[in-house]
């Protein structure tokens, strides 16, 4: 194998490898995908604890910091570094590092790279620790193979034949450890999964699991993803109008609710694309980017409460907000009508619109993909 080959494995990736050889080939020269807004508000924790943990461990500053944002942010950073004292008690650190580089080295080659978040060495083992930022209620699965080339790189790196992996998440204060010590058990297992990839005809495989963060997958440019994609397209269509849902099976609807769930990322970036294609050139094929209008909303509740309060009690009212101004303004009409105060829907619309003046505004706009006419 080539050193190409080498670099297209990281502990984050070699799951993905696993379950689908192809993918290596599949995500090579592909550009990163845009950050999603979970992704953003981690890198943030991560900037925060680092920053903190300078402070506190004297850990050599990588970045350049971040500042807190809001109440959560400090708590969420409380509860990583309660957690790290509690990874660490009984433990004499002797070197830690944070974003450590971490590679493995067999026969001359380097197998895969990756970083952790945080490296500590101790006297007789070494610590990974990664934050899990996620409000997914699901384990991060430390003794997969992801942990175990954690483990077994920081082995290598400093000479212990014990390594300890955590991975802890602040939103669902959720931690996850394990212990490695079978360095050839880990050896055997990576070294099976880049032979499998190594091939150009290496099987494509999609699923869930393997195709959530892969690149290929998310530009649309793997033909088993996207066969996947046609596939969940066609069993949809067998769904209209019979059978309906109510006769899938269990396993059924969970099948087809994961596979469409691999085609959200998809769909994001073809409209993103059919959005910039429409800004340069006004349409995409037959499709075209057109500014419709977003609704309309009340702002100021208390003060919308306080006008209408003679006519609806709280419950009545906030039972209407929380279906639009338009139901609002419907309900007052009715209102006027029964008491008498007015003989038409049309009047008592108008007469909500006098009392509300300046309560109600209009959304913003919405830019929506539609077929051009």
């Amino acid at each position: 194998m080539t050193e190409r080959i080498f670099n297209d494995f990281t502990p984050s990736n070699l799951r993905r490898r696993e379950l689908c050889p192809g993918s290596c080939r599949m995500e090579r020269g592909l550009g990163a995908l845009p950050e999603t807004e979970l992704e953003l508000k981690s890198r943030h924790l991560h900037d925060l604890i680092d920053s903190e943990l300078v402070l506190i461990y004297g850990f050599e500053a990588v970045g350049a910091g971040a500042d807190y944002e809001s109440v959560e942010d400090a708590e969420c950073i409380r509860k990583m570094i309660g957690k790290l004292y509690e990874i660490t008690r009984g433990q004499t650190i002797v070197e830690g590092r944070l974003q450590a580089g971490l590679s493995f080295q067999y026969l001359g080659q380097t197998l895969f790279r990756g970083k952790t978040d945080l490296l500590l060495v101790a006297a007789d083992r070494v610590i990974v620790v990664n934050w899990r930022i996620s409000h997914q209620p699901r384990p991060a699965k430390a003794s997969t193979v992801q942990g175990a080339a954690y483990a077994l790189a920081a082995m290598q790196m400093f000479g212990r034949e014990i390594a300890e992996v955590h991975y802890y998440n602040p939103l669902l204060d959720f931690h996850e450890s394990h212990v490695y010590d079978d360095r050839y058990a880990i050896i055997s297992r990576i070294a099976g999964i880049i032979a499998g990839c190594h091939a150009d005809d290496a099987t494509l495989v999609p699923g869930r699991e393997q195709c959530l963060y892969c690149r290929a997958a998310g530009h649309g440019t793997c033909p088993g993803f996207v066969k996947n994609a046609e596939l969940a397209a066609v069993e949809a269509e067998k769904l209209l109008p019979m059978p309906s849902l109510d006769e899938l099976s269990e396993p059924e609807l969970c099948r087809l609710y994961h596979t469409c769930k691999m085609t959200e990322k998809l769909l994001g970036r073809v409209e993103e694309r059919i959005r910039a294609v429409c800004g340069e050139s006004g349409q995409c094929g037959s499709l075209e980017v057109k500014t419709i209008s977003g609704g309309r909303e009340i702002l100021d509740i208390e003060a919308a409460l306080a006008r209408l309060n003679g006519l609806f009690t709280p419950g009545e009212f906030l039972e209407f907000c929380t279906l639009s101004a338009s139901r609002l303004e419907k309900g007052y009409a009715d209102k006027l009508k029964a008491s008498g105060r007015v003989k038409t829907e049309k009047e008592g619309k108008a007469a909500c619109d006098e009392v509300m003046h300046g309560l109600i505004t209009d959304k913003a706009p919405r830019r929506m993909i539609v077929e051009a006419c």
